[in-house]
């Protein structure tokens, strides 16, 4: 007999990338761009195929990727919310270096999501936020997860937008370009590295909207991407870079005890 699995509240995260068909029927005349496209939807395809794996950051994840798509979610609670932010989080700022835009919602409710089956009120909800609500390049958090029970006012590596809307801030990740260890050891700064070739692609974007839709996205990135620049630059420490350090100190704190 079939199995029907239990329709229980789940933590569900909707992300697209944008422009997508458009990307895809430049293809054949932009070989630099099948780099990009291969590298996005590769880190895509990584990062489900990582929460399949046991010991990981994203094991305790359900993922799905449906081309250009791809559907996170987790257990409501404190840590399942922390590990759904962690992995959009970073899978937006990554992609941003590919100047690959991304767009997506994160809702809760009751959700059936296991192996490639998906499906319920938060997906419906997450995929509402993303194609209605988000608007620009964001991934934006429904405030009901803030009200659901031992969340409360968790906003982890969010900020709040001009229009109230909650959203990830991929700047807070303190992503860099690949090869970054090497690059600091010949005494460059993998940050800036990052910065400036995300520069480009918003420049690149910028002179190629002709829709003012498609230019508002990109101007609504750049005006994030400079006051991240900036704070860069005046030597401001990320979110990632202030958890790391309160990890190392409580690690430093609980080695001393043990003496």
């Amino acid at each position: 007999m079939l199995e029907i699995p239990e329709y229980k509240d789940r933590i569900v995260a909707f992300i697209d990338i944008l422009g997508f068909e458009a990307l895809i029927l430049s293809l054949s005349k932009n070989p630099e761009l099948r780099e990009r496209i291969h590298a996005a939807l590769t880190k895509i395809r990584s990062t489900r195929d990582s929460s399949r794996r046991a010991n990981t950051a994203q094991s305790d994840l359900e993922i799905n990727q449906f081309s250009d798509s791809i559907a996170i979610s987790a257990e409501p609670t404190k840590k399942g919310f922390f590990s759904v932010i962690w992995a959009c989080g970073w899978l937006n700022a990554d992609l941003l270096y590919s100047g690959i835009l991304t767009r997506g919602g994160i809702s809760v409710g009751p959700t059936v999501h296991e192996s490639d089956l998906i499906y319920g009120e938060a997906m419906l909800q997450a995929y509402r936020i993303e194609s209605s609500a988000a608007v620009y390049p964001r991934i934006v958090v429904d405030d009901a997860i803030f009200e659901y029970p031992g969340i409360g006012a968790q906003k982890p590596y969010l900020r709040q937008d001009g229009d109230g809307l909650w959203f990830i801030d991929p700047f807070e990740f303190e992503a860099s370009c690949p090869g970054a260890a090497g690059l600091a050891a010949d005494g460059y700064d993998p940050r800036e590295i990052y910065f400036k070739e995300l520069g480009k692609h918003i420049e690149s974007g910028l002179s190629g909207a002709t829709r003012v839709d498609h230019r508002s996205k990109w101007q609504w990135l750049k005006s994030r991407y400079e006051a991240a620049l900036q704070f860069h630059r005046s030597g401001g420490k990320t979110q990632f870079m202030r958890s790391l350090e309160m990890a190392e100190q409580n690690a430093a704190a609980d080695a001393e005890k043990r003496r």
